[in-house]
């Protein structure tokens, strides 16, 4: 969801940078960019391992989520290039579409809602309604569930992290990837069966109008 069809993460770093900055910790956007593709319990230990344990981590994730549902309030939920035309695509020719994100639903579903893309999926996973998130096959596992598909191969997961790239490939999904703002090293990468700019580039690569 996030780095794919919203552009959110961008407006995640910076809720992180502003709210570790009023709990007097200076981040970088390095940094803030880590947990990306991570549920909250692991981005809350991707920050101790990079910033030390002396912080209330739980306190600047809350007021991270109050930032970013400000910010996401007064600008709206911004859409992804493509993410509609492929969407809106997919559902033309009869192409069953699930989301498998690490998010969890009660931040997540009104996104998609406010977004204007709920209605367009056939099937959600949430990061709270598994036992194990991304990078953990299990999340993709229960969307082809979902989708009623039985066999993963010839289904494509559409992923822009390391957490997502590893989690879709061990649940043998094709993978396409689209760079977002977290670095995926080339070992992580080459798991994927195809690398696109953007969503618009990934409906050509289908033959969606």
């Amino acid at each position: 969801m996030d780095g794919i069809l919203l552009d959110t993460e961008r407006i995640g770093v910076r809720a992180w940078i502003a709210a570790f900055a009023e709990h007097g910790v200076r981040i970088d956007e390095a940094t803030a960019i880590l947990p990306i593709g991570s549920d909250p319990h692991r981005t809350l230990e991707i920050f101790r391992e990079a910033i030390g344990p002396d912080h209330d981590f739980e306190a600047v994730q809350r007021r991270c989520r109050e930032i970013f549902h400000e910010t996401a309030t007064r600008t709206g939920i911004p859409v992804k290039s493509g993410a509609r035309r492929i969407l809106t695509g997919l559902r033309e020719n009869g192409v069953p579409v699930g989301l498998a994100t690490s998010t969890t639903r009660d931040l997540a579903h009104p996104e998609l809602r406010i977004a204007g893309l709920l209605d367009l999926l056939d099937a959600t996973v949430f990061g709270d309604e598994v036992a194990e998130r991304k990078p953990a096959p299990e999340i993709y596992r229960e969307a082809l569930r979902r989708l009623a598909i039985e066999d993963p191969r010839g289904t494509w997961a559409v992923e822009d992290s390391v957490n997502g790239i590893l989690s879709a490939s061990a649940a043998g999904l094709s993978v396409a990837y689209i760079p977002d703002l977290q670095p995926v090293d080339h070992a992580v990468s080459k798991l994927a069966d195809v690398r696109l700019p953007d969503l618009d580039a990934l409906a050509d690569f289908f033959g969606l109008a």
